[in-house]
């Protein structure tokens, strides 16, 4: 088996970026110098690149013509084809093993002992075709060359071929073959290799039982990006081509993406052909797709797939998400003939079995050693906090990271090494991917005392309603708890949601808000969920809906409920009560790990009017609600939270902790910030409104500290110290220098 020779680690990410068809992330089988040549151009951070930029080469109508020029192959894998370090199941053709030979010499006669992009250019460069299209963009090969002579040698990349010393490199002695369009993938090759088998046999056994039906079946498998359908396709490939559970289909054809993009009729066509001949399986990857991308051509599409479903010679597996079904399964020839078959997310079992049967494969491709209890915790973290990838994909793309980062440092992975690569990677803190979560519920209380003052009431319900439900003592199909903040504005309701969502799932973007002043009316309420088929914006999904099915585990904040439409109100009993809602593409989404909040100023006056007596408050507020709201709606809330008007010691805790994050921000542009006592009873008797709460006093310090300190920021750069104080004009800010020391007032 011919493996290739030491390369840079710039090279090394070049070959993967040729690995990526149209930026889909869509591995290609075999690696063409056509594919070499326009990664090289497109990759960044590389000898080739600043040489090409040092010639004020044209890399973007470069690019362009590599692109129409440009077409996939695929095609049954031999022993002279090496394989690409870290890319499972990617290989170079023939005649790009003999460029890389060539690059491997070119390499040897500098001194080094591995491949750089620059010797691979060179090499390609007395290739006849990419010759001509260099030339054709008005490079010089021999400037080129010069100017890599010019530039510092690259680094060898840690992740290396390991089967054979690079002395085995033969060049291939094929003769140089011509692809003038799409080509089909002969039998098997969609399924790797090293790919193992995916192991769920009830989703395979029911995929096979619907191809084997006559007149001949057809599948059409659906479901979300992640659940491995393309797998279970690779796998029922792999079965047709050893005709072990299809005697009569003998041949599997797979079509790729890219070229059903750009000729998505054509392609079809040449497909259906080439299956046809043999009677054959056609795989068709995102069908859906298909469709979208033939639009403009959609009877004669329309009329391929009608060719498709009634030839008998032909049986038609196709995979799609639930997104775009809707205008391809509409059509009759479709719907009688493919079989719909749900492919649901794989169970945690399920999950930890595809990880296990990939482990040796990913530590051989990656050289470490995957500890089972990795495993675990990224089929966890996976569950918990990726939502628009379905396990068992989204728990394999954590694997695929965390072991390219641990055979980078040449150390196992281990739980710490998942851990590391799904906070980078979801901007979650560390502590937050801890899987005990009992101490951190336990401390839930005085986390939210510590942001959200003057409210004890509102923080203990609050926290022992959650409290209760992280000990399992509530229904797992609801949500985890669903409240309605009561009380006027200012008084610390939205800032307890964004203080619970930071603590509970680790930043504010785990804040889902929304404004029901935007849900009014009637026709407003469907942006919630998504627009029906046929309606404009169905395609982009539901504002609520998608945000929680992106982020599963998230606070969802109604703001002001009561100016919402009364079906926002019926969509909200479903919610509380079922904790799930159906978007408008058909997808349910769980709502089940989100806490619910409601804010409302319902009876604010009521509740000014009776500060300091807890009990008439809350009766007068009970009243307010019940006269406004439907009892099947309040009776679906676990807890209805009061809270308070602020009196003058909540606003002075409120200022202070407010001018507290003043001085953070000063002090990050190295300035201390002193603000005594005088100035800060000064600026509190600034707020003429306090039943506003403590919304003006954030106002008012930009008034009267933020502006003023901007203004001698920006007049000075030699200011270490700024201290303020208050006279009977106003605030006096003493400014300290390297050198000096000026007063100024404000």
């Amino acid at each position: 088996m011919a493996t290739l020779p030491p390369i840079s680690e710039p090279l090394r990410r070049t070959l993967n970026l040729a690995a990526i068809v149209d930026g889909n992330e869509e591995e290609v089988d075999i690696l063409t110098p056509t594919d070499l040549l326009l990664a090289l151009v497109r990759q960044r951070e590389t000898n080739v690149r600043m040489a090409l930029d040092a010639l004020g080469a044209d890399r973007y109508s470069f690019e362009r013509t590599l692109w129409t020029v440009r077409v996939p192959l695929t095609g049954r894998r031999s022993p002279e084809m090496p394989a690409v370090p870290g890319l499972p199941g990617v290989v170079l053709s023939p005649e790009s093993t003999d460029l890389m030979a060539r690059a491997w010499r070119l390499a040897q006669e500098h001194g080094r002992r591995w491949v750089d992009t620059g010797d691979l250019l060179l090499a390609l460069g007395r290739w006849p075709v990419a010759d001509k299209l260099i030339q054709r963009a008005g490079i010089s090969l021999a400037a080129l060359e010069a100017a890599l002579r010019e530039l510092p040698v690259e680094p060898v990349s840690p992740v290396q071929s390991r089967t054979a010393p690079p002395e085995r490199l033969a060049p291939a002695s094929q003769p140089e073959r011509s692809f003038t369009g799409p080509v089909p993938t002969p039998p098997g090759a969609e399924l790797r290799p090293d790919e193992p088998a995916a192991p769920r046999p009830m989703l395979l056994s029911g995929v096979l039982t619907r191809l084997r039906r006559q007149p001949r079946g057809h599948v059409l498998m659906v479901g979300p990006a992640g659940a491995g359908k393309r797998a279970l396709a690779r796998q029922v490939a792999r079965e047709v081509e050893q005709n072990r559970a299809i005697p009569d289909l003998t041949r599997a054809v797979s079509l790729r993406e890219a070229a059903l993009a750009r000729d998505p009729v054509g392609t079809m066509r040449e497909a259906l052909a080439t299956a046809g001949l043999n009677t054959g399986l056609v795989v068709v990857p995102n069908i859906d797709r298909f469709w979208l991308a033939a639009r403009a051509d959609w009877r004669e599409a329309g009329d391929v797939l009608a060719e498709a479903v009634w030839d008998n010679s032909v049986a038609l597996l196709a995979t799609a998400t639930p997104g775009h079904l809707q205008p391809l399964v509409a059509l009759p020839i479709v719907s009688e003939r493919l079989s719909v078959m749900e492919i649901p997310p794989a169970t945690l079992e399920e999950a930890r079995a595809t990880l296990d049967a990939w482990r040796p494969t990913l530590e051989q491709t990656y050289g470490v050693r995957i500890e089972p209890a990795a495993l675990a915790e990224a089929i966890r973290i996976a569950q918990r906090y990726i939502g628009d990838v379905a396990l068992p994909g989204s728990a394999l793309d954590l694997i695929h990271e965390a072991a390219a980062l641990a055979g980078h440092a040449n150390e196992p992975l281990t739980v710490a090494t998942v851990r590391a690569i799904a906070s980078e990677r979801l901007k979650i803190p560390l502590r937050q991917l801890e899987p005990d979560e009992r101490q951190r519920f336990l401390g839930l209380a005085d986390a939210l005392r510590q942001r959200v003052l003057g409210q004890e009431n509102a923080v203990r319900v609050l926290s022992e309603s959650l409290l209760r439900a992280a000990a399992g003592l509530r229904d797992p199909r609801r949500p985890v708890g669903s409240f309605l903040f009561l009380g006027p504005t200012g008084v610390g309701k939205t800032e307890l949601a964004k203080t619970l969502a930071t603590y509970l799932f680790g930043s504010q973007e785990a804040l889902i808000r929304l404004d029901m002043s935007e849900y009014m009316e009637r026709h407003q309420v469907a942006r919630l969920i998504g627009a029906p088929p046929g309606y404009v914006g169905y395609e982009s999904g539901g504002q609520l809906t998608e945000a929680v099915r992106r982020r599963p585990y998230s606070v969802v904040l109604f703001d002001e409920i009561e100016k919402a439409h009364a079906d926002v109100f019926n969509l909200l009993l479903q919610l509380l009560d079922d904790g799930r809602l159906t978007d408008g593409q058909g997808r349910t989404v769980d709502f089940s790990n989100t806490v619910i909040i409601l804010t409302s100023n319902l009876g604010s006056h009521v509740l000014q009017a009776l500060t300091g007596d807890p009990e008439a408050q809350r009766t007068a507020a009970l009243e307010a609600l019940h006269a406004f709201f439907r009892p099947e709606f309040l009776n679906r809330l676990d807890e209805i939270v009061i809270f308070n008007p602020l009196g003058p010691a909540e606003l002075r805790q409120i200022l202070d902790l407010m001018l507290s994050e003043e001085v953070k921000r000063a002090a990050e542009r190295g300035v201390r910030l002193q603000i005594d006592a005088a100035a800060r009873e000064w600026l509190l008797g600034q707020n003429t409104r306090p039943e506003w709460g403590a919304r003006p006093l954030r106002r008012i310090i930009q008034r009267w500290v933020t502006t003023p300190l901007a203004q001698q920021l920006l007049q000075s750069e030699t200011i270490n110290e700024v201290r303020v104080s208050a006279n009977e004009g106003g605030l006096t800010f003493t400014i300290t220098g390297q050198e000096s020391e000026a007063t100024s007032g404000a």
